[in-house]
């Protein structure tokens, strides 16, 4: 069995045309406008970085997931505001820090290894790319 390793290339998400402000794909990307019947995003890509704007750590946390398990609201350096997981047990997490997007396991569903974005907080001495 060969086993294959992925790069994350790029982070994508959806801007409104209509404000020119980065949106993570929250809503259908096929949305159309009701005034004009076009759509209303564009895709685009989304910086791999930004700042922690607020976090919660769960401490109780249903299956598959494992507690602790911190979540944060970042503000990334392109404008958009996302919401994910937090590397670790959120003990170097708090408001204002510096954090990059890395492609990390979440879970295992159904025996197949779920992928996605979480955020992890970069040292002082590191830079994001």
């Amino acid at each position: 069995m060969a086993v294959h390793q992925y790069e994350a290339r790029c982070v994508c998400g959806n801007r409104w045309r209509v404000y020119r402000t980065a949106a993570d794909d929250d809503e259908d990307p096929m949305a159309t406008c009701i005034n004009c019947g076009g759509p209303k995003l564009e895709p685009v890509q989304l910086a791999r970085g930004g700042t922690v704007q607020t976090y919660v750590i769960n401490h109780t946390m249903p299956a598959p997931f494992v507690a602790p398990l911190p979540i944060a609201v970042l503000d990334m350096d392109d404008g958009a505001r996302l919401m994910l997981q937090v590397v670790g047990d959120g003990s170097d997490v708090s408001i204002g820090r510096v954090v990059r997007l890395v492609l990390r396991k979440y879970a295992h569903e159904r025996g197949v290894p779920v992928y996605g974005f979480k955020a992890q907080p970069v040292r002082a001495e590191e830079k994001v790319s």
